[in-house]
């Protein structure tokens, strides 16, 4: 409840200046039940703005994480099956020359097709060794675990936001028991710690991209717009 003590607090209304001897700080509890409920409806408000953002952050960074993984993943799987075909193509030619009295140096086309077997098993295994380094399954999942925290902290919040809306003029101890929630609520939060997993570059590019979509998205709905009214104009 002690995050709400510096955010519930508020000057009266009859205030003029900074300096105004009728300024005073109105506590927690003189507050009526309108202005709570208005403090607490904005306290909410912005939290799940942040989580929103948050979320946003954490959403970016898992995906490429995952595409990282799944890309490396891939290339494993296809060199693995680049070193199985190129030893069955080596057994078939060398039979192949034996069987058919060829010319063909088959000690140099055996050891030309080792070489290449070695090259590509020397590749997966750095692959596979990179894999390992970034811990790309470790950072997928405390990505994924934030989401999950991050959506259920939100719907919570939400929650209390509908609670507030929905019930008027009820007893105080419904407020302070949405309060303490919300408290409890800021503490899960905060406890998350996306950078642990995201740097500041990451951060910053990020936000970019998040700018750039949201523009992409207001410029997209303005053309709706403009399409639907010359409709309706010209139906008219």
């Amino acid at each position: 409840m002690n995050n709400f003590q510096s955010d519930l607090v508020f000057n009266t209304p009859n205030q003029d200046s900074p300096t105004c001897s009728s300024d005073v700080n109105v506590a927690v509890d003189d507050l009526t039940d309108i202005e709570m409920r208005n403090k607490l409806k904005h306290h909410i408000i912005k939290k799940t703005d942040t989580i929103r953002d948050k979320l946003q952050y954490v959403s970016l960074k898992y995906d490429i994480v995952k595409n990282l993984f799944n890309r490396y993943s891939l290339t494993i799987l296809i060199v693995s099956a680049l070193i199985t075909l190129s030893d069955a193509l080596k057994l078939l030619i060398i039979q192949f020359i034996s069987n058919n009295n060829l010319t063909l140096d088959s000690k140099m086309i055996d050891f030309t097709l080792n070489i290449i077997s070695l090259v590509m098993g020397t590749f997966m295994t750095v692959i596979a060794s990179i894999i390992r380094f970034q811990n790309y399954r470790e950072k997928m999942e405390k990505l994924k675990e934030m989401q999950d925290k991050f959506i259920h902290i939100k719907a919570l919040y939400n929650r209390e936001l509908a609670i507030l809306k929905l019930t008027k003029n009820e007893e105080k101890s419904l407020i302070n028991e949405v309060q303490e929630k919300l408290s409890d609520y800021d503490t899960i939060v905060d406890e998350v710690n996306i950078i642990s997993e995201i740097t500041n570059d990451e951060m910053i590019a990020f936000s970019k991209k998040i700018s750039k979509f949201k523009v992409s998205i207001a410029d997209i709905k303005n053309k709706e717009s403009v399409r639907l009214n010359n409709i309706f104009s010209t139906s008219t």
